[in-house]
């Protein structure tokens, strides 16, 4: 199996544990799918998989904070919402999250400055699965993470039988 890898992702997953071929290839949605299912898009005109990831609490409060990045996350998520499959996998628990901006590494004399606290990102988050559709998943760590796409990947394969 090859998975494509959007060409800016600095560090993405490592899936040298499986049979997978990772392609580097620029994504205008999401950070990776499959070449199979990227070849079955093009010559459908389907919309079928795309997972997007985001390593850490801060990753998303800074796409949900600052009005430049909020805005060019909210036109992603506009995009996603024509997938069939569309995640967002944290990796992380939603425990970090609620907690945010503690555990975060943020230095004590900075934390009084941040607006956007943990519950309040959870919102937006729930707001953001219901109005666009796109289903979060929390995971424990970067592993989980992984393993969390693979399964996910192998579903829409045998869904659409590739």
């Amino acid at each position: 199996m090859k998975i494509i890898v959007d060409t800016r992702e600095k560090k993405p997953w490592n899936f040298s544990s499986y049979d997978i071929e990772i392609v580097s290839q620029k994504l205008d949605e999401g950070d990776y799918t499959t070449q199979a299912i990227y070849d079955l898009e093009k010559e459908s005109g389907q919309k079928i998989l795309r997972i997007e990831r985001k390593k850490s609490v801060s990753e998303i409060a800074g796409n949900l904070g600052k009005s430049t990045n909020r805005e060019r996350f909210y036109r992603e998520m506009e995009r996603l919402e024509d997938y069939e499959f569309k995640y967002i996998i944290m990796e992380f628990p939603t425990q970090e999250l609620a907690r945010y901006p503690y555990g975060a590494g943020i230095p004590k004399k900075l934390r009084a400055k941040i607006k956007m606290r943990g519950k309040y990102i959870l919102s937006l988050l729930d707001q953001i699965e219901a109005d666009y559709g796109v289903e979060i998943l929390y995971c424990q760590d970067v592993f989980d993470a992984q393993e969390q796409a693979i399964q996910i990947i192998q579903e829409v394969h045998d869904a659409y039988k590739i």
